[in-house]
This record gives C-alpha cells, sequence and structure tokens, in this order.
C-alpha cells in the first residue's frame, strides 16, 4: 500500500512540476501578422462598440429632464401667443366695427 502511495505521489508530483500545467500549448510561431492582430482587433471594436452603444445611456435622464423643460415652455409660448393673436383680432374687430360706424353716422 504504502509503494502505490508513493508511486502517485511521484507522478503527481513529476505531472505538477512539467512545463506548461494545466495550460493547453501554446499555437505554433507564426511570421504572418493576421492571426496574431485579427481576433484582438475584432475584439477591441466589438468592445467599444459596445461602450459607445451603451454609455448614452446612462446620461437619458439629462436629456429627459430638458426634453420635459423644453416641452413647458413651448407650451407656455404656444398660450402666450394665441392669448396675443386673440387680442390682435379683438382689436382689429374693433376697429374695423369703429370705421364701419363712423361711416354710417356721417352718410
Amino acid at each position: 500500500m504504502a509503494d502505490e502511495l508513493e508511486r502517485r505521489r511521484a507522478y503527481h508530483h513529476a505531472r505538477y512540476h512539467r512545463p506548461n500545467y494545466g495550460f493547453t500549448a501554446r499555437p505554433e510561431w507564426q511570421e504572418n501578422p493576421d492571426p496574431r492582430w485579427k481576433d484582438r482587433l475584432i475584439w477591441l471594436f466589438a468592445v467599444s462598440a459596445l461602450v459607445v452603444g451603451a454609455l448614452p445611456g446612462l446620461f437619458i435622464t439629462g436629456a429627459q429632464d430638458r426634453h420635459k423643460a423644453a416641452a413647458e415652455n413651448l407650451r407656455d409660448a404656444r398660450a402666450s401667443a394665441r392669448l396675443i393673436g386673440e387680442q390682435r383680432r379683438r382689436a382689429i374687430q374693433n376697429r374695423a366695427d369703429q370705421i364701419l360706424a363712423d361711416k354710417s353716422s356721417t352718410q
């Protein structure tokens, strides 16, 4: 039994201390640079696209608040313009009535 345990211990020690224990073999070196940088470049573009796509979502609350403020300002401006337009129409109508009254009284 002790011999079996010693054999297993030696096997484990030899296996643990061999080069690249627990890692897969590295691919052979190629002078052609395409396989080396192509994957990294694809990952770089993918991560940057993800960041650029997700970043506006973090700042949408400020844009939403500005949109609400702009919508309120536009509503107020339209109401004010409607009121001013009604006042001008009344003034024009009163002036037209006055001109007609002056014409009828002079005749």
